[in-house]
């Protein structure tokens, strides 16, 4: 674990814990963290994977997730 030192804006960080779970500036930081490694990796996947043809018509999604 390291100990760093940075200055961030009071009211930014304010805000973020309202709307987080974090009860503590560290916790809101490393829930940002981890979404922003997360947000990462799944736009790095489609950039790999590309685009292709499912075959569903909306219909068909529509009921797919319905039944999850």
């Amino acid at each position: 674990m390291a100990r760093t030192t940075v200055d961030i804006d009071e009211e930014l960080i304010g805000e973020a814990m309202t709307i987080s779970e974090a009860s503590t500036k560290k916790g809101v930081i490393e829930e940002a963290l981890r979404e922003f490694v997360r947000a990462h990796r799944i736009e790095s996947l489609r950039r790999r994977l590309g685009n292709f043809e499912l075959g569903l018509t909306h219909e068909e999604l529509r009921r797919m997730r319905q039944d999850e």
